[in-house]
């Protein structure tokens, strides 16, 4: 099981690295990836690591007042 979610975060951080250099650091498409990867880490135990990128992807939706993408609280 470990090993697949090693093969998932290579993949993963490949993915991102495109989609942010092509789609920007806030883009919906950009957030979902960021958290598969906090997701993969998490379940290898990189806790530290998974929480830093889950709290980075809070910030790019709900903390980004600049974002073309910002969501909306009610």
């Amino acid at each position: 099981k470990e090993g697949k979610y090693k093969e998932a975060e290579a993949l993963y951080r490949e993915t991102l690295k495109k989609i942010k250099r092509r789609l920007g650091d806030d883009h919906p498409g950009t957030l979902t990836s960021m958290n598969h990867l906090a997701n993969a880490l998490y379940e290898q135990g990189k806790y530290e690591e998974a929480e830093a990128l889950h709290r980075e992807t809070y910030h790019n939706t709900i903390g980004n007042k600049k974002s073309k993408y910002q969501i909306h609280r009610r």
